[in-house]
């Protein structure tokens, strides 16, 4: 999630797009792209090309204003929303010798435009090549840039304020910037029975579709690599059935044959390495361009932890060390979350099936540990199966007086 460095990345990332932008064109390629006030921009000596991109509007986007940030928290848990904001540009076009002899400006300002039409989406390397450790780039929705209409009488106005002479100018809004809150999050334990009876109600569709559905994955639940599964559903029936997992933000794909088939279920064995998150799992039925894809059903994929826990520490906090069974992958969003407490990682440049934490001062006591990667937490009940539930002892730290 951003930092507050967001809005001076988001300004430095569409100045260099310009900037680019403006290089293979002979007559324009000597033109400076600055980001002053419209007062100051051009100096009186200056009689160059010269495109001004000026910040002079930020405002809350009300879409994200109050909305939790995904794979960060789940339903029901306290949290803080982030900052989101619509910034809003005006770009000013100074043409060479005050267009004396061509409309220099005119040709600037065609260009800028034509640039970011082509360009709507500022992309994750040129924000971090334009400002690093901003993180806009890797948020959860991208920067997108828009043309503002603005009436002739508000441009007018805008000008008048900035105390400056009128100069042919367009605005641009970029949205949207979410910048994270720095106050601190708090993630209580799950509950582990629904009333008495520990039951629910579960509502499907009457009608049937004519192409093969997966219905249910069971065990229901996020699922560790290595798991066996089963996939209940309708014409699932092949002589081939290819298993795919993608995880699109992570630019993983892994693809394996199922191990049982039935019209109306499949059994699979998952990869031992997969990564943790939310995959999308589709089945191919048949081979080669015959093959008949289903639908595709989000399948969370728990971290295992395998070394470090149950862990035994002082209330005053410290290190520990985690060990798991597939790698963390970079760019990954993982925190460990413990009494109650929710403690970030630190950043990962390459991929690592170790973690190690630095804890705060802890209460007195034996608290259930559980590792939350892309939203999807790691096992903290022994047997699912079991009534009543419990923690897992293998999955306490001890904090002593």
């Amino acid at each position: 999630m951003s930092s507050p460095l967001a809005i001076a990345a988001v300004t430095t990332s569409l100045r260099n797009l310009l900037a680019q932008g403006m290089a293979p064109d002979a007559e324009l390629a000597d033109a400076t792209i600055t980001m002053q006030p419209p007062d100051r921009a051009r100096p009186a000596t200056a009689t160059g090309n010269q495109l001004n991109v000026f910040l002079y509007h930020a405002v809350h986007n009300a879409a994200w204003r109050n909305r939790d940030l995904p794979a960060q928290v789940h339903e029901g848990e306290p949290t803080q929303p982030p900052l989101a904001l619509n910034l809003f540009y005006l770009l000013t076009a100074y043409g060479r010798d005050n267009d004396a002899q061509r409309p220099f400006s005119h040709m600037l300002l065609g260009r800028a435009m034509s640039i970011l039409h082509d360009h709507p989406l500022l992309g994750a390397s040129e924000i971090a090549a334009a400002m690093p450790g901003s993180e806009v780039g890797v948020q959860v929705e991208r920067v997108r840039l828009t043309p503002q209409p603005m009436p002739l009488e508000d441009l007018s106005k805008l000008w008048t304020a900035f105390q400056a002479q009128f100069r042919a100018s367009v605005a641009y809004e970029a949205a949207v910037v979410l910048i994270e809150s720095t106050r601190p999050r708090r993630a209580p334990l799950p509950a582990l029975r629904r009333g008495e009876a520990d039951s629910g109600a579960m509502a499907l569709g009457s009608a049937v579709p004519p192409y093969p559905e997966i219905t249910a994955v069971e065990p229901a639940g996020p699922a560790e690599p290595g798991a066996t599964l089963t996939l209940r559903g309708h014409d699932l029936a092949s002589t081939q059935v290819e298993v795919t997992l993608e995880a699109t933000r992570l630019n993983f794909r892994s693809s394996f044959p199922a191990t049982r088939v039935a019209p109306d279920q499949v059994t699979l064995r998952l990869p031992a390495d997969l990564p943790a998150g939310i995959h999308g799992l589709t089945l191919h039925l048949g081979e080669g361009r015959a093959a008949r894809p289903s639908n595709t059903v989000p399948l969370n994929i728990a971290p295992a932890i395998t070394a470090g826990l149950p862990a035994t520490m002082r209330a005053a906090g410290g290190p520990l060390t985690l060990g798991l069974a597939a790698p963390i992958m970079p760019g990954q969003q993982v925190y460990l979350l413990l009494a109650g407490l929710v403690v970030a990682a630190p950043a990962l440049a390459n991929a690592t099936s170790t973690l190690r934490f630095q804890l705060p001062p802890l209460p007195p006591g034996q608290h259930p540990a559980r590792l939350r990667v892309d939203g999807v937490d790691s096992a903290i009940v022994a047997d699912r199966t079991a009534r009543p539930l419990r923690f897992d002892p293998q999955r306490l730290v001890t904090v002593l007086a």
